[in-house]
């Protein structure tokens, strides 16, 4: 996350769409991450909240996609590419707004297009490292307890290999 909110950032100072005051682009980098790490967790309740409904309903793990949308719509989460909006316009308020920001030269439809394909950068990578991992743990059945165990584990080596973390 940190990686993606200090791309996001940087790319908007080197681009001249933003003017971040003296030292603050730190701190600039920090609230991108904070907003990127709120939605993150807010999107992983939900998730897990879909288990337990699925759980407790003994409905079928076919159904999590559709439990999560309901349980989304109903908090007011956007999910899927409403969640890249949601995100981009909450950056952009920021920097509209916040006193770290000494001057905002773009519209927020060309910095929206740059975060946009900040993210899409961004996914694609962890498409490709997810591909990488499954494929080195692919002896391992995918609902066994040690599943989730080594996937984080290869999931570290592979990030820590491509200079991610």
């Amino acid at each position: 996350m940190s990686s993606l909110a200090e791309t996001i950032v940087d790319t908007l100072v080197r681009d001249g769409d933003i003017e971040i005051l003296g030292s603050l682009h730190n701190q600039v980098v920090k609230d991108v991450i904070g907003f990127i790490e709120d939605y993150t967790n807010e999107e992983q309740a939900i998730t897990d909240a879909a288990k337990a409904v699925i759980e407790r309903k003994g409905l079928p793990i076919s159904q999590l996609h559709r439990v999560r949308d309901i349980l989304a719509e109903e908090k007011g989460v956007k999910l899927g590419d409403e969640a890249m909006e949601y995100l981009a316009d909450k950056i952009i308020r920021y920097l509209l707004t916040e006193d770290s920001i000494d001057e905002v030269y773009s519209d927020d439809v060309t910095m929206r297009k740059k975060i946009f394909d900040t993210f899409h950068r961004f996914i694609d990578i962890e498409d490709d490292i997810d591909r990488e991992v499954r494929s080195r743990i692919k002896n391992i059945p995918e609902n066994s307890p040690i599943f989730k165990i080594e996937y984080e584990k290869v999931l570290r080596e592979v990030k820590r290999k491509r200079g991610l973390v």
